[in-house]
Parts: C-alpha cells; structure tokens; sequence
C-alpha cells in the first residue's frame, strides 16, 4: 500500500549478528539515456529497510552516488537497490 509500513519484532540472542534482508522483483522502470551510472531513481516500487533498537536506527547498506569507487556506506534510506541488508 503506498505510504504504509510493516513492523516486525525480533529478538535478537547478541551471540551473533543480527541481519535483516528484503528483496522483490519491481517492475521495469523508465530507461535512461545509455551512460556510466546514471543517478535517475528507476525503481518502481521502493521498498525501505530499517532496523530499530531502542532510539537507534541502522539501515541498509548502499554506494554513495557521489564516491561510487568507497566502501559501501549506512547512512540513511536506499533508494536505488532492489535488495536491501541490515546488519548489527
């Protein structure tokens, strides 16, 4: 449902880590002009991991746009991939 949410708890035993997948099959988006990483948002369905502990929230890892050649970052929301992992 657009703008809806699900929530699931989970209990974690802190012996090992914790790591939280979604992944869907999203319907073709709009192409682009051929290029080398483009920056359009193409997915269709955009889908958003989060994983909350007390007030802290950990989120999937993602590229940063603007350095693609770093190491992968946790920032905040991806909204490109189609897969999306938490780990803590």
């Amino acid at each position: 449902v657009q703008g809806g949410s699900y929530s699931r708890k989970v209990t974690a035993t802190g012996l090992e880590p914790l790591k939280v997948t979604i992944c869907w099959t999203d319907p073709a988006g709009t192409p682009v002009a051929p290029q080398l990483d483009p920056k359009d948002v193409m997915l269709v369905n955009d889908l958003d991991l989060r994983v909350m502990k007390g007030q802290d929230s950990y989120y999937p890892w993602k590229l940063d746009a603007n350095n693609p050649s770093q190491a992968a970052i946790q920032s905040g929301e991806n909204d490109i991939d189609n897969v999306e992992v938490v780990i803590d």
